[in-house]
């Protein structure tokens, strides 16, 4: 009886493929709120920019706020921007966080939105996060 367990153990395979995950540094650009609400039109949405065309294109969102920015020009052979906008919130305090880890497969962008601890203005906004990070050539999947 022994012997035959002892056998079963030999033979059952051990996972040794676990995926190993790894924090990819960051450079913020902005993070902040958009003020007007749903005047400006813009809806919860995340985006991975790889080109000075789509980057261009996603700035006017950012007219009013831009002037904050680390950096507006950005060399997309060396980079590419993660940009995160959360929906629009009916009072202060909300802020969205973003955690970029990668493995063998994918890069992983986490965004986490961050609730107001206590009481909180009562003014509408819109929180936005935008980092770059080194280029890369794995899939990026949002959480």
């Amino acid at each position: 009886m022994l012997f035959v367990f002892s056998l079963f153990l030999m033979n059952c395979n051990s996972d040794d493929s676990e995926t190993i995950s790894t924090t990819i540094e960051t450079t913020l650009i902005g993070k902040g709120n958009l003020h007007g609400g749903s005047s400006q039109g813009v809806t919860q949405q995340n985006h991975l920019i790889n080109d000075e065309a789509d980057w261009n294109a996603i700035l006017p969102i950012f007219d009013t706020v831009s002037h904050s920015f680390t950096e507006t020009n950005i060399d997309f052979s060396m980079f590419t921007v993660i940009v995160a906008i959360d929906q629009v919130r009916p009072n202060g305090g909300h802020e969205l966080d973003i955690a970029i880890n990668s493995n063998s497969e994918n890069v992983i962008v986490t965004v986490t939105d961050i609730s107001p601890q206590g009481q909180a203005t009562t003014v509408i906004t819109q929180p936005y996060h935008i980092v770059k990070i080194p280029k890369n050539t794995l899939p990026v999947i949002f959480q």
